[in-house]
């Protein structure tokens, strides 16, 4: 090996590549990007990040790659984004990684350690029930829970998942006392869904949108503040006597800290476009998630209103993600 292959070699041996003084030296982006996804292949979020990686590609002249990190209900991608700093990793990003540091020490601070450059969607959670449930209008699960407190099951995400605060302020506002019942994941929890282990559930609605639309889970009520346009006729929380009963699901792209401000800026509007256009759109749509509009800023402050959100809901009922 000659002098200068030696000294490459051991710059790659000893990670320098992923510096960012080495990694910024000429326009970017000089080298492939990867788009961190904290959950599986297959899941809404992989989807649309692998949707973004084939529009973004040719647009940046360098591969762009799709990484899942998953684990720890979303943790473990995000903290695996946050430490690679290189100017070259993105980090789709959703409700889990604002309501993870009210229960734990999690390794990274969002401000700290990214960037926002767009909204991807914004979903409620659904109130749903079997096909064969014996409810079929939200005042029939109230008055049961009423009639038989802390027996009727709900089944959720696990502890500290969106599914379990969502749970839980369906409690506090109504005045209830249900059987929580945690899952390893919404994936895990459907299939009893489906079967009727598990009486109702307050889902994401990407986990269950084909389920509803096929006939095999029944809708009953929106935990948004308007009903939802793959939903007709399902009618909101607050229309039907539970104000205040809002849950959202959220997708969002981020950067991990070192990429340019001006390189930030044009990935704001290839998402923006690539969001508008017909095919991605229709990709998107079906998977349940809606494309929303939403630049850095406005990224920002949504997370920021996420994040107290979960946390003030958490204090109050005093959850614990155990």
């Amino acid at each position: 090996m000659n002098r200068r292959g030696f000294i490459f070699s051991n710059i790659v041996a000893s990670g320098l590549l992923g510096n960012d003084s080495f990694a910024q030296s000429g326009p970017w982006p000089n080298r492939p990007i990867k788009i961190i996804v904290p959950f599986p292949p297959g899941t809404a979020n992989d989807i649309a990040a692998r949707v973004l990686a084939q529009n973004f590609a040719p647009q940046l002249n360098q591969p762009v790659l799709v990484e899942n990190h998953t684990g720890a209900g979303g943790t473990i991608g995000v903290t695996t984004a946050s430490q690679m700093k290189n100017g070259h990793t993105l980090l789709l990003a959703s409700t889990a990684m604002t309501i993870a540091p009210h229960f734990s020490d999690v390794k990274y601070d969002v401000s700290r350690d990214f960037d926002a450059i767009g909204m991807i969607s914004i979903f409620p959670g659904l109130l749903v029930v079997p096909a064969n449930s014996k409810y079929t209008s939200l005042n029939e699960v109230l008055a049961d829970a009423r009639a038989r407190p802390g027996q009727v099951i709900c089944g959720t995400g696990g502890p500290g998942s969106s599914s379990h605060l969502a749970a839980e302020l369906f409690m506090g506002l109504a005045n209830i006392s249900l059987l929580l019942v945690p899952y390893k994941g919404e994936g895990a929890l459907v299939p009893d869904l489906l079967s009727g282990t598990v009486s109702i559930g307050v889902v994401n609605l990407p986990s269950i949108l084909r389920f509803v639309r096929s006939g095999q889970l029944r809708a009953l009520a929106v935990a948004a503040s308007q009903p939802h346009s793959d939903l007709p006729g399902i009618r909101t929380f607050e229309s039907l006597g539970i104000p205040k009963m809002e849950v959202l699901g959220w997708v969002v792209l981020l950067a991990a800290k070192g990429i340019p401000s001006e390189d930030l800026a044009n990935l704001e509007r290839m998402l923006a476009k690539a969001l508008s256009t017909p095919e991605i759109a229709k990709t998107l749509v079906t998977a349940g998630i809606n494309p929303v509009e939403g630049g850095r800023a406005k990224t920002e402050d949504f997370i920021k209103s996420q994040g107290q959100h979960w946390g003030q809901l958490i204090r109050s009922r005093n959850i614990k993600a155990e």
